[in-house]
């Protein structure tokens, strides 16, 4: 985030005569902008709120503005950040009014977000992530409401209901009158790029995509698709084969033609392929086949489970060294919480005689089986050649079972293969601070892939001249 940009547009408000906006964390996992600002007495907060969201996509927006009689400086003139206050409750400016909740799942939900955001006043209509909220605030205000309304709702849903009242809807709505399940989500809808078609990984959910998608920009429309049964009632689908068609419908009800920009990270970029040549076998023009740390899973080096692990832990610790120590806090709690669901609780987790796990929620149980039946759809994929090009976006170095630079796609890819290395370890892709090499290239490619010209080098290392081909 540029932070002086940020200053640049608040300051060109009528009436503001000096912006400061630092990224604070007051509290363990609620990092936010904060706005410090000296303004004449008439100058509206909330007037000067909607300035910037005009101006700025949400994730740039400052979770609150203060006003300050003077900008506190050190003896060397520049700006004291320690001496900055924390921001209280009524710094959090939404559109000037707090509209209460008015139902009693709404009330709850209010409590929860009170709770989990540490703020002591919510209404009804503010968003989330405009009142400081982020992926790992949304995992616990999920598990929240599955405990208190034994109703377990995707974390994508604060994608389309990021409102108190919007999410009281969704859990109040039962039987017939709930809105049929859909797997586009729309995480960043707005812009005049080519819209981006991004598909879940194994694990199923897409808000792992979220820093991808603000660190694209407010004028690049990024889409998720995320794994059927998520909801804990629509059944999973079994193959990569059903996964794309599935996804496809979905597609072409939002963009019915091409030219389509597909990708995914890791099974994600596997199903983006058979979307890529179940469209190409329609007649549509597919631009772009992004694929992030994508290997054909057909052609891995067998490696034993134990070195494996060793490397990952390797990779991890690289990863997590590398980080400030705010960042380290969610590193951790991010990957305890794919551990908890995925593999580990696999290994780990007692059963009962009937296969259940004594401490399994809905939600729990299936993203666990989701999990499951992804693994499986992804080892039995048989991919087929396909007539276009596929861009792989890979961690500079990797595991040992995955040797080749081009992961696999000799022979699959017909079109050509265009490789772009980034300067991290595997895990660290489409995490804080590191997203921010993915974002750059992608969008590079996004801007390209419309008009069918391609500028890269078959090779290119992000960070590092590129290295020159024959």
């Amino acid at each position: 985030i540029e932070l002086g940009e940020i200053e640049s547009i608040l300051a060109g408000f009528p009436g503001v005569q000096q912006a400061v906006v630092p990224a604070r964390q007051d509290q363990a996992e609620n990092k936010r902008l904060v706005a410090y600002l000296t303004a004449t007495s008439n100058t509206s907060l909330a007037d000067l709120r909607e300035h910037a969201r005009a101006r700025l996509p949400d994730y740039m927006l400052p979770a609150a503005f203060v006003r300050l009689e003077k900008i506190p400086l050190t003896p060397n003139g520049k700006v004291d950040r320690k001496a900055l206050p924390v921001p209280s409750q009524e710094d959090v400016v939404t559109d000037g009014r707090i509209h209460p909740p008015v139902t009693p799942t709404e009330e709850r939900l209010a409590a929860i977000w009170r709770n989990v955001l540490g703020l002591s006043l919510i209404g009804r209509h503010d968003k989330f992530f405009d009142l400081g909220g982020n992926s790992p605030l949304a995992v616990k205000v999920f598990s929240e409401i599955e405990k208190q309304f034994s109703r377990h709702l995707p974390l994508a849903s604060l994608f389309n209901a990021p409102t108190i009242a919007a999410l009281a809807t969704i859990i109040e709505n039962t039987g017939t009158d709930e809105a049929p399940w859909s797997s586009l989500v729309p995480i960043q809808p707005n812009g005049t790029k080519p819209r981006f078609f991004c598909v879940h990984g194994a694990g199923g959910n897409v808000i792992l995509y979220l820093a991808l998608a603000q660190r694209l920009g407010a004028d690049f429309p990024f889409y998720g698709l995320h794994s059927q049964g998520l909801d804990g009632k629509t059944a999973p689908l079994q193959t990569i084969e059903e996964m794309a068609a599935h996804y496809i419908t979905e597609v072409q009800r939002l963009q019915p033609h091409g030219p389509y920009c597909l990708g995914g990270y890791c099974m994600g970029g596997t199903i983006a392929l058979e979307m890529a040549q179940q469209l190409t076998a329609k007649g549509e023009r597919v631009a772009l086949v992004a694929l992030f740390d994508t290997y054909n899973f057909n052609r891995t080096l067998p490696t034993s489970r134990f070195f494996d692990l060793a490397q990952r832990l390797g990779f991890h610790l690289g990863n997590f060294t590398r980080l400030s120590p705010a960042l380290m806090k969610n590193y951790l709690r991010e990957k305890i919480r794919v551990a908890r669901d995925g593999e580990l609780a696999n290994v780990l987790s007692p059963r009962s005689k009937n296969g259940v796990r004594p401490d399994d929620t809905v939600g729990r149980s299936a993203l666990r089986t989701i999990q499951a039946t992804n693994d499986r759809a992804a080892e039995y994929y048989q991919p087929k050649p396909f007539s276009g090009r596929l861009t792989l976006f890979n961690p500079r170095v990797n595991y040992s079972k995955f040797p080749d630079p081009h992961m696999g796609w000799d022979g699959i890819a017909l079109g050509g293969i265009q490789v772009v290395s980034l300067p991290m370890n595997p895990h660290a892709m489409l995490m804080e601070p590191t997203v921010k090499h993915l974002a750059s290239a992608l969008a590079d490619d996004i801007c390209r892939a419309p008009g069918g010209r391609w500028t890269h080098l078959p090779f290119t290392e992000i960070g590092e001249p590129a290295k020159k081909t024959a």
